[in-house]
């Protein structure tokens, strides 16, 4: 076996987590370090030593740079890279999930907004669309549940998201939940809703139908009002907070999710600090960031430069929460990816988008409903036409990920997080015509502190022996809110 052959498929890819990192987050006395394994979800331990031999490698040196850079023998140098390609090729995942069987259905009900976020990704609710269909119908939803379930008989989780603000179409959704109960179908309702509009009645609904919530909420009053807002340009978060109340007083469960602005660090407000206040709402916290707000400045956009530091800090603290007995928050996203590593199980494609159906008011349907371009035509086609145009769409999607370098989607086996909500930059990635547009552009800098830092942590804990404590807490989670 030569050097240059070895590492030559996803299932042989490692990667090294940031040295500098591990030094900063490092909670162990011996001299070692991790080599991780995406497609087995495993850590290798290794000496610090052989640590930086394998990084220097993934990072592109050659062998004979090496050499002179850590001061070894080649011989030895291409015995350590034999011995890891072996020990890989050894480890196998005891799951590969391929999305090639739908799960999720997505129902943009309503392209209407009462607020206008200056951050808001669809255009306020509109998508920029140019359809006049702006409500979903009672009968198209109904309609469209039928043909999809037969169609996919996999789908389990369907998300109510307006695009808008799905609660404006309330006895729509009212409807459709009453009406999948009644037809038997053994699916689970979520919405995503930006909580203005929630009162008794919604909640007492949600809650004895058991519908999932997610309430967008930045953070406390000066956070959260910075862009949250209503058309007129005031803040919102009082009538969130008056909306968590209410829940509460229905002992609904919710999740909040956070977005994270260049103006918010700008202010003194670091991601913990945020997580930490919302954390007095409920333990489930999801958290995105986005490098600049389309109504600011450009000089906002300096935030990328130091994301990744910013990430670091935040999942060290948030890995030493879910140690404790009973942690005050839960990162959804953190808990996701610890499952998938207690689970062996990996991905064979970056973004998971093949598992999503998204339906909009016109009948239009995509895949996600991020990827506006990448339609399967519309619901009103037969159930073979969808199905067929939903393969051709798969095939598309795995031709994509091969377009990578194995070396840059090594953080593909845990990532469980959009790319486009959490980084950004994935936009038109395929157009109507099935051919690659745009490949995905990664903030790969912030995503790999954020990924590294996990790394670095769970293996401390592990280290710590404080892993089964993190393992019941992110159970109690998937249990409580019944993410699973």
């Amino acid at each position: 076996m030569t050097p240059s052959s070895l590492f030559s498929s996803f299932g042989l890819t490692y990667h090294v987590p940031s040295i500098g990192l591990l030094k900063r987050f490092k909670r162990w006395e011996d001299d070692t370090a991790v080599v991780y394994h995406p497609y087995s979800q495993s850590l290798i331990e290794v000496s610090q030593k052989d640590a930086l031999i394998l990084k220097l490698y993934e990072l592109g040196f050659d062998i004979k740079r090496i050499c002179k850079l850590v001061d070894s023998d080649e011989q030895d140098v291409v015995s350590l890279l034999v011995e890891i390609e072996q020990t890989l090729s050894r480890l196998k995942p005891q799951e590969v999930i391929d999305y090639n069987k739908p799960s999720t259905l997505w129902l943009i009900t309503d392209l209407r907004c009462n607020m206008q976020c200056r951050y808001c990704y669809t255009a306020h609710g509109s998508f920029n669309l140019s359809s006049e269909k702006t409500v979903m119908s009672a009968e198209l939803a109904k309609n469209a549940l039928d043909k999809l379930i037969e169609v996919f008989p996999t789908l389990n989780i369907v998300n109510l998201f307006g695009g808008g603000e799905p609660l404006l179409s309330f006895n729509l959704i009212r409807d459709l939940v009453n009406y999948s109960e009644s037809q038997g179908y053994n699916l689970k309702f979520g919405i995503v809703t930006n909580g203005i509009l929630i009162n008794r009645e919604i909640a007492e609904f949600l809650a004895s139908h058991n519908v999932s919530i997610t309430i967008s909420m930045d953070g406390p009053p000066i956070v959260n009002d910075i862009n949250r807002i209503f058309p007129d340009g005031s803040g919102s978060y009082f009538y969130i907070e008056k909306a968590i109340n209410i829940l509460h007083d229905y002992n609904k469960k919710f999740a909040i999710e956070a977005t994270y602005t260049p103006e918010i660090y700008a202010i003194g407000y670091e991601i913990s600090d945020v997580v930490k206040y919302l954390s007095r709402f409920t333990p489930y916290i999801l958290i995105k960031s986005v490098d600049y707000v389309p109504s600011t400045d450009a000089g906002f956009e300096w935030l990328s430069s130091i994301e990744g530091e910013l990430w670091a800090r935040y999942v060290y603290d948030a890995l030493m929460e879910l140690e404790k007995s009973k942690p005050a928050f839960y990162d959804i996203n953190i808990s996701y990816a610890i499952s998938y590593m207690a689970r062996k199980a990996t991905k064979e494609v970056i973004c998971p988008f093949t598992g999503f159906i998204t339906l909009f008011p016109d009948g239009k349907l995509i895949l996600c409903h991020i990827l506006l371009d990448f339609t399967l035509g519309t619901i009103f086609l037969s159930t073979d036409e969808i199905k067929k145009r939903y393969l051709q769409a798969v095939e598309v999607a795995h031709r994509l990920s091969t377009k990578f370098s194995y070396r840059d989607i090594w953080m593909a086996g845990i990532q469980d997080i959009c790319p486009v909500m959490l980084f950004g930059g994935l936009t038109k990635l395929i157009n109507a015509g099935n051919s690659i547009q745009q490949l995905p552009i990664y903030q790969k800098d912030s995503l790999e502190s954020y990924w590294d830092t996990f790394l670095i942590s769970f293996y401390g804990a592990y280290k710590k022996g404080t892993l089964n404590q993190i393992y019941d807490n992110v159970w109690y989670l998937f249990k409580e809110i019944r993410l699973r």
